[in-house]
């Protein structure tokens, strides 16, 4: 039924319903401690993880972002953690499907020049930084974005993941 009731919404509403329902059952269970898991797509961050610039915004980055105003807004004792693509064994729902895509078509369209950066991060480096902001009381109230150790082009990341695969792949610029 629940299931149901999401189905009317856009997926760029759901990010604040979501927060917004975390919240309310937090206080009326009376949990103080949260650990929010957001998106790191809002924002161009540098190696070093410092944010350059905000995207521009669109309906999915003005939802990500009002989600967060809510969480920050709510009186609960929070953490907001923004990961990049996030990767790992099964079905990641990132480098899996590139993977898939790849296997099943040897082609890949790149948009623009792939050299824009990405850094995907580990999942167990995220489930490892989740574990570490709950056991610190210094990381209430904060925000951290969680990146692989090294930024590298979008093209590249495709290039590396179609050399461990052992497939050659066309990239088509678009």
């Amino acid at each position: 039924a629940e299931e149901h009731l999401f189905s009317q919404f856009r997926l760029d509403q759901l990010q604040v319903i979501r927060e917004k329902r975390v919240i309310k059952i937090s206080v009326s269970e009376k949990i103080s401690r949260v650990i929010w898991e957001s998106q790191g797509k809002q924002y161009v961050v540098d190696e070093n993880g410092l944010v350059l610039s905000e995207i521009a915004p669109t309906p999915v980055v003005d939802e990500v972002v009002a989600g967060e105003e809510a969480i920050e807004a709510s009186g609960l004792d929070y953490t907001l953690l923004r990961p990049s693509m996030i990767f790992g064994p099964g079905d990641d729902r990132n480098l899996s499907r590139l993977r898939a895509f790849l296997d099943r078509y040897h082609v890949m369209p790149i948009f623009g020049s792939g050299e824009n950066l990405v850094q995907p991060v580990y999942v167990a480096d995220v489930a490892a930084a989740t574990a570490g902001v709950l056991l610190r009381a210094g990381t209430v109230g904060k925000t951290y974005t969680l990146a692989g150790p090294e930024p590298m082009a979008y093209g590249d990341m495709i290039d590396t993941l179609a050399e461990l695969a052992k497939l050659t792949v066309i990239k088509v610029h678009v």
